[in-house]
């Protein structure tokens, strides 16, 4: 769970309600329990004084030229104060050589199962992992992604021209009201998923889900639910 911060009381809540209600008799006439599964957290040292670091540490770096308008003046506006992207590569890196290392030291892990979730930026350092190192997790659940420019549309022609297959489990999710969000996330969200789509990746189970009337922080809770429903069943 990115974001762990502010995301992980609600991931680990939604995880147990839906392991405890997959477990009861009336459920289990409709399908098999959730497995069990071991809620962890990545977080920032703490609510840092820069509020948009995480953009920094989860989003790869932004080409402002590429940024249709709105959202370009308003970027162009916060890069002037010192807002910055780029750090996807070296987080990634630190993921995977640190910090699941220590994951599987310390907890009962099962290597053959692991499941990213991300919203917001995080969403996009999910859709980042996804399209250069898949193999990092099994499954991600990603959330409203931001995604201003067409680096991550860049990066998933460069592996479907590189790559037959992409093996993995993808839930997309994005809420109706992000229609109104300056920087497109509902329909660059619905892009996204139509290019994953389109590739016919014979290994790729992707499900979607827009969540009607649901605003940009309105998306993380019932897609955490309904993301482990779909990639768990």
């Amino acid at each position: 769970v990115l974001d762990a911060e502010v995301s992980f009381g609600l991931a680990g809540d939604t995880a147990a309600l839906e392991a405890i209600w997959s477990r009861t008799p009336w459920a289990m006439q409709a399908r098999a329990p959730l497995p069990e599964f071991i809620v962890v957290g990545v977080a920032l040292p703490g609510l840092a004084e820069n509020q948009v670091r995480r953009n920094y540490e989860y989003m790869p770096a932004l080409n402002l030229d590429e940024v249709p308008e709105p959202a370009a003046t308003q970027l162009k506006a916060v890069v002037e104060q010192g807002y910055r992207q780029g750090g996807a590569p070296q987080f990634l890196e630190v993921m995977r050589q640190e910090i699941l290392p220590t994951i599987d030291r310390l907890y009962r892990t099962d290597t053959r199962r692991r499941i990213l979730f991300g919203q917001s930026a995080g969403g996009t350092f999910c859709c980042y992992t996804l399209l250069t190192q898949p193999d990092t997790f099994t499954d991600y659940i990603l959330v409203s992604p931001g995604l201003p420019d067409e680096t991550l549309f860049r990066l998933e022609a460069r592996w479907a021209n590189s790559h037959d297959d992409l093996r993995a489990g993808v839930f997309i999710a994005a809420g109706g009201r992000e229609v109104m969000d300056p920087l497109n996330i509902l329909s660059r969200t619905a892009r996204f998923a139509e290019a994953l789509q389109i590739r016919n990746y014979p290994n790729l189970r992707l499900r979607t889900w827009f969540i009607p009337d649901a605003s940009h922080v309105q998306t993380a809770a019932p897609s955490i639910a309904r993301g482990l429903n779909e990639l768990l069943a």
